[in-house]
């Protein structure tokens, strides 16, 4: 498998809500660090942390059915993925979110290794957070 066609497996994993491939896209030693200054910020270290401590705090800030990902684009390269992607869903306070990504992921054996994510943090302090 490529790391292209992995990536938009895990895109598609994500959209799909499916927890088993989501977990099994990360190595057990995977960081994930988005810089900004609101709860989701930081860097989580591990699998778990990633799955529990941030996509699922994230993820339970949606209403459930209403996340939806938007590829731009993705360049795949030896070790390494960039992908830019819209997200668009309805908070459970009742307000309509949107925002735009861009990630860059080291991939190793077939793996994800570490992530830098990048979004406009204000919004999602504001919107996600507020």
């Amino acid at each position: 498998m490529t790391n292209r066609t992995f990536m938009l497996g895990y895109v598609d994993a994500l959209q799909r809500g499916d927890e088993a491939a989501i977990r099994d896209s990360f190595h057990a030693d995977a960081t994930w660090t988005m810089p900004g200054d609101h709860p989701a910020a930081g860097t989580y270290t591990g699998r778990d942390a990633i799955l529990d401590d941030f996509l699922g705090v994230v993820l339970t800030r949606f209403e459930p059915g209403t996340l939806r990902f938007e590829v731009r684009s993705l360049t795949a390269e030896d070790d390494r993925a960039v992908l830019e992607w819209g997200v668009t869903a309805r908070t459970v306070t009742g307000h309509d979110y949107a925002n735009d990504y861009l990630a860059v992921f080291v991939l190793r054996d077939g793996r994800i290794a570490h992530v830098r994510e990048y979004a406009d943090t204000q919004r999602i302090a504001t919107t996600m957070f507020g």
